[in-house]
C-alpha cells in the first residue's frame, strides 16, 4: 500500500530506536490483548487470547500450516482468481493445488457450491486456503457464506485456513465476518495481521492505536476508487472495473 503509516506507529518506533536495545523479545499478554481489543472494537467479536500464536508473517504461517496439517501429495484447495503466493506455499511443499474457481457473471463473482463440495469431498483434499475478504476481487463474504464454507470443510474433514489480512480494509457495504467468530470454528485457523492495514509489512506492529487513522484511510480509498472508476469508464471504455468492497487493490 502506498499510504504513509499512522503517526502513532512512527512515534512508537522512534521511542524504540531511542532505547537502543534490540535483543531477543517475545510477545507478552499485552500484545495478545491488543489484538483481541482491536477485533472487538473494529469487528464486533473478541477472540480469546489463548487461541493466538505469534508468527513472523502470514505467508510463512501459511507454509508452516500446509506442512503441519496436510501431507505430501494432498490437495490444498483454493478459489481462483486468488493471491498467487498461495501457490508457492502449496507447490513448494509437495502438495497439489486444487481450485474451485469462482464464477464470474460479467458483474460479480460467486461460489460454485456444488463444485466446491465435490472437491472438498475428495479424500486427498485435507486443507482449504480461504481468502476473507478475497484478494484480488475485493469481495467481502457474508456471514452465511463463511459459515457454509466452514460447515462444508467440517463435514468433509478439511481444515479451513482463512487469510484475513485485508479484513480491516472494508470500505463499503457490509462488514467482514471473522472466520474465528462463527459457530463451525473448531476446524478453522485464521491469519490476521496489521501489515496491510497500516502499511507495515516490514515490521511487527501493534493494534493499540490507529482506529481514527484507519477511518480516514478507508474514506480516502473510497474516493480514490470512485475517481479511477469514473476515469476508466470515460477514457478507457475497453477496460471494465469489477468493483469490490475491500482492500486497497483494484
Amino acid at each position: 500500500m502506498d499510504f504513509k503509516t499512522a503517526p502513532e506507529i512512527i512515534k512508537a518506533m522512534k521511542e524504540k530506536v531511542s532505547l537502543g536495545a534490540f535483543g531477543y523479545e517475545w510477545p507478552q499478554a499485552d500484545y495478545f490483548n491488543a489484538v483481541a481489543d482491536w477485533y472487538e472494537i473494529e469487528h464486533g467479536y473478541r477472540p480469546q487470547t489463548n487461541w493466538m500464536i505469534f508468527t513472523t508473517g502470514v505467508v510463512p504461517a501459511i507454509s508452516s500450516i500446509v506442512r503441519r496439517v496436510s501431507h505430501i501429495g494432498d490437495n490444498v484447495l483454493v478459489q481462483e482468481p486468488v493471491y498467487n503466493i498461495f501457490y508457492n506455499s502449496i507447490l513448494n511443499n509437495g502438495r497439489h493445488a486444487l481450485s474451485s474457481n469462482l464464477v464470474f457473471d460479467g458483474e460479480h463473482y460467486s461460489i460454485d457450491w456444488t463444485d466446491l463440495e465435490e472437491k472438498l469431498a475428495d479424500p486427498l483434499t485435507t486443507l482449504m486456503i480461504f481468502c476473507n475478504p478475497h484478494n484480488p476481487i475485493g469481495k467481502v463474504w457474508t456471514k452465511a457464506e463463511v459459515q457454509k464454507i466452514a460447515q462444508l470443510c467440517q463435514k468433509h474433514h478439511v481444515v479451513l485456513l482463512s487469510d484475513e489480512i485485508h479484513s480491516d480494509l472494508v470500505g463499503k457495504g457490509q462488514g467482514y465476518t471473522p472466520a474465528f467468530s462463527i459457530e463451525a470454528k473448531s476446524n478453522v485457523i485464521s491469519l490476521v495481521s496489521p501489515s496491510k492495514t497500516f502499511n507495515v509489512a516490514a515490521l511487527h506492529a501493534a493494534y493499540e492505536e490507529g482506529h481514527d487513522w484507519l477511518k480516514k484511510l478507508k474514506q480516502q480509498l473510497n474516493e480514490n476508487f470512485d475517481y479511477i472508476s469514473q476515469f476508466i469508464q470515460e477514457n478507457v471504455p475497453e477496460v471494465k472495473v469489477v468493483s469490490g468492497d475491500a482492500t486497497y487493490l483494484m
